[in-house]
């Protein structure tokens, strides 16, 4: 029997030592979405701030961070008004099933005091 030819041609693959099957690595090193331009400059004097205090900051620089809060602020205002379908629908049915609640309440108050005004 001959023994097999040596194979320089092969294409091992072994994968990643700690990876789970089926998971997929992140395509960012740093994973993620990137901040815009404006969040990581806005988040920069914040850190500045924070460590040396206003007098270290241009006025173009903490301008753009009073504006950058102002806007974020709105965005978050505007965003907590709004419902989404599911809580407007489940307010809609408690509002009716409390309305009917009520409505029964009064209706049984109201039948007792006719009938001890009647009785007299």
């Amino acid at each position: 029997m001959e023994a097999p030819a040596v194979v320089s041609d092969i294409l091992e693959h072994h994968g990643i030592k700690g990876m789970k099957w089926g998971v997929r690595r992140k395509a960012t090193v740093g994973g993620g979405v990137q901040p815009h331009h404006d969040a990581a400059r806005a988040h920069e004097t914040h850190q500045t701030l924070k460590k040396h205090g206003s007098h270290a900051i241009s006025t173009s620089d903490l301008q753009h961070y009073a504006n950058r809060l102002s806007v974020e602020q709105n965005v978050s205002r505007l965003q907590s008004n709004q419902k989404n379908a599911g809580a407007k629908y489940v307010g809609k049915v408690l509002g009716r099933v409390g309305n009917r609640v009520v409505d029964k309440i009064i209706d049984k108050s109201l039948d007792a005091s006719f009938k001890v005004v009647l009785s007299k």
